[in-house]
C-alpha cells in the first residue's frame, strides 16, 4: 500500500514538474519564475474571479466594437485628463498594432496580483508574444467594479496618434487597420 502511494506520488510530482518546465519552454520564462507564475495564478483566479472576467469583457468591448459602446463609460474608470472615447480608440489601436485576438483573450490568465490603497492591480498574460497587461481595479461609490486605466507592462509605449491629427480617432483605426 505505502509502496503504491510512494510510487503514485513520484508519478505525479514527475508529471507536474515536466508540465511546469514545458510551459517555461513555451513562456521563455524560467522554471522557478514558472513555478511563482503558475502558483500566483491558482491564488489570482480564486481571490479575483470577477475582476478577471471584467478583464477580458473590456478587452472584448473592445475589439467587438468599432465605436465606444454604451457599456465602456459605465466599466472603465473615467478620469477629467482623458476624453473616453479617445481612450477607447487608443486601445483599440493599440489592439491592433499588438495583433491581440479573442482567443488570446480567452485563453489569458492572471500572473500576479497585488493590492494598495483600495486598488487591486492584476497582470494578465496573453501569450509568449503577447504583451503582459497591467489592470487596476476599484469600486466606485455605488460599489460597482470599476477598470481603471490598463497598460502592457513589458513593452514601450507608442503613439495611436496614426495620421498625426493630434487626436485619436476613427481614422486612427482605419490606418493601423491599413484601409485609409
Amino acid at each position: 500500500m505505502l509502496k503504491t502511494f510512494s510510487i503514485s506520488l513520484i508519478v505525479l510530482s514527475s508529471t507536474i514538474y515536466l508540465s511546469i518546465f514545458l510551459i517555461s519552454r513555451h513562456q521563455e520564462t524560467s522554471f522557478f519564475d514558472e513555478i511563482l507564475i503558475q502558483l500566483n495564478r491558482i491564488s489570482t483566479n480564486m481571490n479575483h474571479e470577477e475582476k478577471i472576467k471584467q478583464s477580458k469583457i473590456v478587452l472584448k468591448l473592445i475589439l467587438d466594437n468599432e465605436t465606444p459602446p454604451d457599456q465602456w463609460n459605465l466599466i472603465v474608470e473615467q478620469n477629467w485628463k482623458t476624453d473616453p472615447n479617445e481612450l477607447f480608440y487608443y486601445y483599440k489601436v493599440w489592439m491592433i498594432k499588438t495583433d491581440l485576438t479573442l482567443t488570446d483573450i480567452d485563453k489569458s490568465y492572471p500572473i500576479y496580483s497585488s493590492k494598495e490603497n483600495q486598488i487591486t492591480k492584476i497582470n494578465m498574460r496573453y501569450g509568449p508574444t503577447k504583451p503582459i497587461i497591467q489592470f487596476p481595479f476599484s469600486l466606485d461609490k455605488k460599489k460597482n467594479l470599476i477598470t481603471g486605466l490598463f497598460f502592457p507592462i513589458n513593452a514601450p509605449p507608442f503613439s495611436a496618434d496614426l495620421n498625426g491629427d493630434k487626436f485619436i480617432n476613427e481614422k486612427d483605426v482605419k490606418f493601423a487597420l491599413g484601409t485609409l
